[in-house]
């Protein structure tokens, strides 16, 4: 524990250090975070003297599922829009709809071609939305 401490917490600016709280296990903790990370902490008053363990570790934590990449929820974003669509299509105006179908063609054409050809693949486009014919409607 006392290595990982001095491992990691040496280096910080004077300032910063005179800022930590006190007690092992509170900078067992913090010595988990990055210098940049733990000295912004320090500056925004989030990390301060009184600071307890269970806050340290909250820190800890967060920081630490911060830096995992995040998958953008496509499937729930396209769940919304099919909904969406279902429960007004009903009453949109003949504008609203060319609209609504030239966008969702374009949206569709970004999606399909990069994808690599694969024998595995096998694209569930109804040839209307097919490259061309969207290049005989235009």
């Amino acid at each position: 524990m006392l290595i990982r401490i001095h491992l990691r917490l040496a280096g910080l600016n004077e300032q910063t250090f005179g800022r930590l709280p006190r007690g092992w296990s509170i900078l067992y903790e913090l010595a988990r975070l990055e210098h940049d990370a733990l000295e912004k902490l320090v500056i925004e008053g989030i990390v301060h003297p009184e600071l307890t363990v269970a806050e340290a570790r909250k820190l800890t934590r967060r920081r630490k599922r911060g830096t995992k990449p995040k998958r953008h929820p496509v499937k729930a974003w396209m769940r919304k829009l099919a909904a969406f669509v279902q429960a007004t299509h009903d009453a949109w105006s003949l504008e609203q709809r060319k609209l609504a179908s030239a966008k969702l063609r374009e949206i569709l054409l970004q999606v399909e071609l990069p994808l690599p050809s694969n024998a595995q693949f096998q694209s569930t486009t109804s040839p209307a939305c097919s490259q061309q014919a969207l290049e005989n409607a235009a």
